[in-house]
């Protein structure tokens, strides 16, 4: 072999150590301070991280490597199959019956650049019964009343200027709704909704919609520059904490799990699979892209490619999941919607309606 090619592989050999040095290092820390930063800041990426292993496990075979590099690269490898591989499983239709409903949820907002008329179009292209966004401004709603009032009669709506507005836009009857203006979790002087809550007509069955939007840890970018971003990394790897997340997330599932009418979830939750928010709703509703979704499911950002998983459709016990997509189109937002088909199953003898005496209107 000549010098400089057995030089090379020397560094590539340094180089896969060097990497899978990294990944074994990530997953020590998921394992034993899974809540500490910076893993559970490095956990959001997690699908990457392991598939960084299987890349370089591919090489080191490539490359002949020794048994001992191969065996340092394995857990990344292990680590990927059982938590992602499974999401490129043959997903069968399943047989459902009931009455159908087909939900959307939609983040609408690019850093405050969303145009209006893109965002209308991606809306009525996605053609569900149910659609929840977030980040709703008031110039957007005021164009959602006036040019889908007739795709979508009922319709509820809290737009803020900044990212956290919501709009509820329905095809069935909505009988009543609140916007909860929750500061619990924020600085005193932003005012912002905690969640959107309205119960739906399905006739003869109410429906429970929260609409939520999952606060980021903290805003710690203060420009899009370069010092902007190296300090967001600096945050990432010393200060990372989502307990705002979590305790916005533990709420929403003490809601969901006191409901007594089947319930729908439309979510930018802002984490993603391998998070401890997401385990705290997983552990009160199903989560519609893990039933018969099929792939990764990230929808976030459109530049420049998808990287997260951070918009979900969630449901209760009495709804069957027909199938659960990203949606192709995103407009002028930065999230792409998550589009879901279900079925809703549940006997008119156990009806509980919002007015309690079990009355049907």
């Amino acid at each position: 072999m000549w010098p400089w090619l057995r030089a090379l592989r020397r560094i590539g050999v340094l180089a896969l150590i060097l990497c899978g040095s990294f990944v074994n290092a990530f997953l020590v820390g998921v394992i034993l301070a899974p809540y500490r930063a910076p893993f559970i800041a490095l956990n959001q990426a997690s699908h990457w991280i392991t598939l960084l292993s299987v890349l370089l496990f591919a090489i080191a075979v490539f490359l002949k490597s020794s048994t001992r590099l191969l065996v340092w690269l394995g857990p990344g490898v292990i680590a990927f199959v059982i938590w992602y591989l499974p999401a490129w499983r043959p997903r069968s239709s399943p047989d459902v019956s009931g009455t159908p409903i087909i939900a959307a949820t939609y983040n609408v907002n690019m850093w405050g650049s969303a145009k209006p008329e893109e965002i209308i179009s991606v809306i009525s292209a996605v053609e569900a019964d149910v659609v929840g966004l977030q980040e709703l401004s008031p110039a957007l709603q005021a164009r959602l009343e006036l040019e889908l009032r007739d795709h979508y009669p009922y319709q509820v709506s809290e737009a803020v200027e900044g990212y956290e507005g919501f709009a509820l836009l329905s095809r069935f009857p909505i009988m009543e709704s609140n916007v909860i203006m929750d500061v619990d979790w924020y600085p005193v002087d932003r005012r912002v909704p905690g969640y959107l809550r309205a119960v739906l007509n399905m006739n003869p069955q109410y429906i429970a919609v929260y609409v939520i939007h999952t606060p980021l840890p903290i805003h710690y970018i203060d420009s899009y520059s370069l010092a902007g971003y190296l300090q967001g990394l600096r945050y990432a790897l010393f200060e990372y904490d989502d307990g705002l997340q979590l305790a916005h997330m533990a709420h929403i599932a003490d809601l969901v799990a006191a409901e007594t009418i089947p319930v729908l979830v439309l979510c930018d939750c802002n984490s993603t699979p391998h998070s401890r928010q997401y385990e705290v709703l997983d552990k009160v509703m199903d989560d519609a892209y893990d039933a018969q979704g099929w792939g990764l499911g990230l929808s976030h950002p459109v530049k420049p490619f998808r990287m997260l998983r951070l918009d979900y459709i969630w449901y209760s016990s009495e709804f069957s999941v027909v199938d659960a997509t990203v949606w192709s189109e995103s407009g002028t937002s930065d999230h792409y919607p998550i589009r879901t088909r279900l079925a809703l199953d549940m006997p008119r003898a156990n009806l509980v309606t919002p007015y309690g005496d079990g009355r049907i209107e």
